[in-house]
């Protein structure tokens, strides 16, 4: 593909794929050979699910990826890889968000077996969780969003919304005070009847 935009909803060949730094891809269908993105990749008709042999995103490719709510393939989007080692990272990764998701919601965008290669060079988000710049660290973006972290895992291909650490330890550090004041007040009662 060396221009437009080309929505692949039904069954391509064997053959590789390449899009072009001006093209674009998307659809839900399924593609059986290697898919090779120098341009803009986003799965499915808004949102949906992909399936391809290989994914190669080049340098300068964009991966943009659609969460909207919690069912695969339909509520977000998503790309399943067949080939054991078929997933190059590299160029950006964009997720647009239209709400706002519970602790511990996660997403699993890209479905592979094996390990990865590559790395995205950015990690951003939009929408609902409003302008994020993600900052890596060992294969794991991050960013803050209000008492919520989100995270992108390179290894595993998720994105997982989680309670902020420190909101976390908060929650943690009252139940353990209301334990060890509910043990005391126990306690005492007890003596006072001795």
């Amino acid at each position: 593909v060396s221009a437009g935009k080309l929505a692949v909803n039904g069954v391509l060949g064997s053959g590789t794929l390449s899009v072009a730094a001006a093209a674009w891809l998307a659809g839900t269908g399924t593609i059986g050979g290697p898919v090779v993105v120098q341009g803009t990749l986003s799965p499915g008709n808004s949102p949906g699910l992909l399936a391809v042999k290989s994914l190669d995103l080049q340098s300068t490719s964009t991966t943009l990826m659609e969460i909207n709510s919690i069912v695969r393939g339909t509520g977000y989007d998503a790309i399943d890889v067949s080939d054991a080692s078929g997933v190059t990272y590299g160029g950006g990764l964009e997720l647009s968000f239209a709400a706002l998701f519970p602790d511990n919601t996660s997403f699993d965008l890209f479905n592979f077996s094996g390990t990865p290669a590559g790395t995205f060079a950015t990690v951003t988000a939009s929408g609902s969780y409003g302008s994020l710049n993600f900052v890596k660290n060992a294969g794991v973006w991050t960013a803050q969003s209000g008492s919520q972290t989100i995270s992108f895992t390179e290894s595993s291909g998720n994105v997982l919304v989680v309670p902020e650490p420190a909101t976390a330890a908060l929650g943690g550090a009252a139940a353990i005070g209301f334990c060890v004041w509910a043990v005391r007040r126990r306690f005492l009662a007890d003596r006072a009847i001795a």
